[in-house]
């Protein structure tokens, strides 16, 4: 299979193929998760890492994993690849899955470490696959769970190049888009995922899609938003927060009210390409995990000639690309000094 079939291929199944599309594809084995995958530029603990215990005591010294609790036991490797489904265990054999790989995901030039926990639960085991970024002596090492939008019990990743760059193939459960989450059991999808706009998002080679004249994400629990964002064309911004009843920004932060800002050119165009990226009008209305107490974005879009996009995400994980911009936006209500509108004479409320 050539490099360009190889590529086509894989973006077939990041649009959500089963088990049985990868069986019959006579997919070859990609360069699946095995140590020093991508030789980084920049020497670090990392790349000393060569066998099983290695990454154990690695992980328990620098990420994190030091004192045992209940819920978070001293980090063991899952060798075995524990699973319940045959499904995702045909992935594992065609992918040829391993416990941990060392590859440089984030392109800074250091090494990082893909390994799989075992995790025990009241006598049941099972697996989570975690990323470990090496930042560098200021910013250190950061812990990053891949979990899926459905509650299954698949959660694997392989580990290949595209475009001469890392890339992961995530292989989990996802609750089918427009529905609540709980009546529709989740099925078996395939993401394709490389490190951009600062995390983790879905592999695209085209972006068509008109910049936006205005976006405004809402994030609350259930019915109600507890505060809102919106983006203007002229990189306007506007806050509002508090007004809903028993809402927890209010509550604990003692803020109300409206206020206002304006984003630097930098960040507005970060987030202008990023909601290109994530193709609007491939979206479905709405999102949903499988789990409970978790909480909710709605985002609204205008864009192009008059269109225009909504989306109800409860979980707020309807793609990888999707959630990054909400995190993006969400990090506004720390990063901005906001003005009131109600009392424009006022200090900057940050």
């Amino acid at each position: 299979m050539g490099r360009w079939q190889l590529s086509g291929l894989l973006l077939l199944l990041s649009y959500g193929a089963t088990a049985q599309l990868l069986r019959k594809s006579r997919l070859a084995p990609v360069t699946a998760l095995t140590p020093r995958v991508v030789v980084a530029r920049i020497p670090n603990s990392i790349d000393s890492l060569r066998a099983n215990a290695d990454v154990e005591q690695w992980v328990r010294k620098h990420a994190g994993w030091r004192k045992r609790s209940y819920f978070y036991p001293a980090f063991q490797l899952d060798t075995a690849l524990v699973t319940y489904n045959a499904d995702c265990q045909q992935y594992c054999t065609t992918l040829n899955v391993k416990p941990w790989a060392v590859v440089d995901v984030d392109g800074n030039g250091r090494s990082d470490l893909i390994a799989f926990r075992l995790r025990e639960s009241f006598g049941r085991f099972s697996h989570e696959p975690y990323i470990f970024y090496d930042y560098g002596p200021n910013d250190g090492i950061r812990t990053e769970y891949l979990q899926g939008r459905g509650a299954g019990p698949c959660e694997i990743v392989s580990v290949t190049q595209l475009d001469g760059r890392p890339a992961l193939l995530f292989v989990h459960h996802v609750t089918p888009p427009q529905s609540d989450g709980f009546s529709s059991p989740p099925v078996l999808q395939i993401d394709t995922l490389v490190h951009r706009f600062g995390d983790l998002v879905e592999y695209t080679t085209s972006i068509a899609t008109p910049r936006f004249s205005r976006l405004e994400v809402s994030f609350g629990f259930d019915c109600c938003a507890s505060f809102t964002i919106t983006i203007h064309a002229d990189r306007k911004l506007e806050y509002q927060v508090g007004y809903t009843s028993g809402s927890e920004y209010y509550l604990f932060n003692r803020e109300r009210g409206k206020f206002q800002s304006e984003l630097d050119s930098a960040q507005f165009e970060q987030l202008q390409q990023l909601f290109q990226y994530i193709k609007p009008d491939k979206l479905a209305k709405s999102y949903a995990v499988s789990w409970t107490d978790a909480g909710t974005a709605w985002l609204t879009a205008e864009y192009g000639n008059g269109k225009v996009v909504h989306i109800k995400d409860y979980g707020e994980r309807a793609t990888w690309g999707v959630s990054r911009l909400y995190e993006l936006i969400a990090r506004l209500r720390t990063q901005q000094r906001w003005y009131s509108v109600e009392h424009p004479y006022d200090v900057p409320v940050r």
